[in-house]
């Protein structure tokens, strides 16, 4: 997360955000914090990993789960919902592996691979 690519994300999330508000307004009002404040973090952490948005419902699920985990430890629910974020993530990482792209996801699969050629 260093300054440059938070600057560079600028755009990005002004984009982001445009369409959560504009989604939420479809209605003739909005909800700030359950149309835009709730999933914009998700959304904007989903863009600088490289997930798929489309997937940003399954990415709040395993985030809750995850935080829920964290504060009580996990339940048999949550210990579901973990298995299957790590699963995903195991196959965004070996995508990445065989193609890079520009998210941190290829930049952390791509310093360890530098690390142990040290």
């Amino acid at each position: 997360f260093t300054s440059r690519r938070v600057a560079g994300m600028r755009a990005r999330v002004q984009e982001l955000c445009t369409d959560l508000v504009g989604r939420g307004a479809d209605g003739g009002s909005i909800d700030v914090v359950v149309n835009v404040a709730r999933l914009l973090p998700t959304l904007v952490i989903g863009s600088l990993l490289g997930i798929d948005l489309d997937r940003t419902a399954d990415f709040q699920r395993w985030t809750d789960a995850f935080m829920g985990s964290l504060l009580v430890g996990p339940d048999t629910e949550q210990s579901r919902t973990l298995a299957e974020m790590e699963q995903y993530f195991q196959e965004i990482i070996a995508h990445r592996r065989r193609a890079p792209g520009p998210d941190l996801i290829s930049a952390a699969v791509y310093a360890k691979a530098e690390a142990g050629r040290s």
